[in-house]
């Protein structure tokens, strides 16, 4: 069910309806309900794989802490290997093999009308929840759960599934099962609804509309300005299609009296690559920090491989030699959560490798700063390091534009050919692109203002809720009318983080 569509709205409006209407104690089991008939509505097999998840996560974690040592390691291995392959066989095991689903369902009904195979909704997002509740019990920062209903609440909250952020139980416990209700439902609503319509600003008005154009310059060969111009306008799609849906996933939790973390940060005020990446899909990257940065720290091969290093160099140099190794393996895994292909790990290598060098250099940096009598805290510095990062990123979105690795990278050279540059297919009308450019142009500073102002530590929330009543309703009536005006609806597909 898109979360975008009519639909959902309905189903969203009556299922707020019945949250509020019955007592506060049973608003957690309507919650459940919820989200078991949206995975429904999707398809039933859903819940098979929503069921097999908790199952796995609620008996490893009751075993885990009830065991010795010893035990509650190999157990805490073997969930996280058996949750790993459920995600590598549903996801990756057919992209890998070039098995198209719909051929092999073809094949299978053959034999067995009723057998059909599909690719979990929500997979990516709530396996990696279910593996952090997992470690989370066996490092001993948090405590298994006795209530497996409770848990498959937490995996299966139906707002997540379609964008994440990717919660840890100890996050969202205490938000489902608050013992004083989830408050009234005008000051949630009052609070979710301005989130929702920003989020749709973004999506629809930005992200949908820009959407067309990126497509156009995605597809075949372009040259020169022209794949600028898509590179740049993909940057921007991309980040309002993303932080938009997480901004209405977040509004709809809000609605119920629940908050969500933040998933964005202003990424693109980030002075380094490794700064972009944590203000950007945050709850991705503090899981891999979490659960696979330090543990590789830990893991012996990495700590002979530091052994070995600092006989033939500094021990500082050598934990800076390992650091970057490590960079480099999440950033590859992160590329190849987002799926199998090529240009997926293309973008983690590339940026991998960019962080372990900068992590690589680090003194060299100072001593060429110091010798060319650079200020490290002078704006025209800060300027230039925001500018260089914003570069590096972009250029890093051609691996998200073409369908692999060696397509990417031939799209890159070719935007040094300007001279064969055509931006006939990027915009093939001059009526399209003079009706449609400024709009663009306006809701992008619009934008751009709102992140300025978030950026200086100032709550817009804040400012508005601190609003008149009528100031309020005219706010959000701006932003529906916006929506409605300039919004691109027809043919525009959902939430693009909703296919992993």
């Amino acid at each position: 069910m898109n979360i975008a569509s009519f639909i959902f709205m309905l189903f969203l409006m009556a299922g707020l309806l019945i949250y509020y209407m019955i007592p506060s104690h049973f608003q957690w089991e309507c919650l459940l309900v919820l989200s078991m008939i949206f995975l429904w509505a999707a398809d039933w097999r859903n819940l098979l794989s929503i069921f097999s998840v908790a199952l796995i996560s609620y008996a490893a974690g009751l075993y885990i802490e009830k065991s010795p040592e010893k035990k509650a390691k190999r157990a805490a291995v073997a969930a996280v290997i058996l949750l790993i392959l459920i995600l590598a066989v549903s996801k990756y095991l057919p992209e890998a093999m070039g098995w198209s689903l719909s051929r092999m369902n073809k094949v299978l009904q053959a034999r067995w009308r009723l057998l059909k195979l599909i690719q979990p909704f929500g997979l990516s997002y709530y396996l990696l929840m279910a593996i952090s509740y997992v470690l989370d019990i066996y490092w001993k920062r948090d405590q298994a759960d006795p209530n497996f209903f409770h848990l498959a609440l937490f995996i299966s909250y139906f707002p997540i599934l379609t964008q994440g952020p990717i919660s840890r139980y100890s996050q969202l416990r205490g938000e489902f099962f608050k013992k004083e209700g989830h408050g009234d439902m005008w000051g949630n609503l009052k609070a979710g609804i301005p989130l929702i319509l920003w989020g749709f600003f973004k999506k629809m008005v930005i992200a949908d509309r820009i959407g067309v154009f990126t497509r156009r310059g995605c597809s075949g060969h372009q040259y020169g300005l022209a794949v600028v111009i898509t590179l740049l306008f993909y940057g921007i799609d991309l980040y309002c299609d993303f932080s938009g849906g997480i901004d209405v996933v977040r509004g709809i939790s809000e609605c119920f009296g629940i908050s969500l973390i933040r998933n964005f940060r202003q990424p693109y005020f980030s002075r380094d690559l490794g700064e972009f990446w944590r203000r950007w899909h945050i709850s991705l990257g503090a899981f891999m920090k979490d659960y696979v940065f330090f543990p590789l720290a830990l893991w012996k091969p990495f700590k002979k491989l530091k052994k070995l290093l600092k006989k033939r160099m500094s021990s500082r140099m050598a934990g800076k030699v390992v650091a970057a190794l490590m960079n480099v393996i999440v950033f590859l895994i992160v590329g190849i959560w987002h799926g199998t292909g090529s240009q997926y790990a293309g973008w983690g290598l590339y940026n991998g490798i960019i962080i372990a060098f900068s992590v690589l250099m680090e003194e060299s940096y100072k001593k060429w700063k110091t010798s060319l009598h650079i200020d490290d805290q002078s704006k025209g510095w800060q300027n230039f390091r925001l500018v260089r990062t914003f570069l590096i990123v972009t250029i890093g979105w051609v691996f998200d534009c073409k369908n692999s690795a060696s397509e990417a990278i031939a799209m890159f050279f070719r935007m040094f050919l300007m001279h064969k540059t055509d931006l006939s297919v990027i915009f093939p009308e001059l009526t399209e692109a003079a009706f449609y450019l400024p709009i663009l142009l306006i809701a992008c500073l619009i934008l751009l203002y709102v992140d300025i102002q978030h950026e200086r530590g100032i709550s817009f929330r804040a400012q508005y809720e601190g609003k008149p009543y009528w100031t309020q309703v005219l706010i959000w009536t701006l932003l529906f009318q916006a929506c409605l005006l300039f919004g691109r609806t027809v043919g525009a597909g959902g939430f693009m983080y909703a296919n992993f």
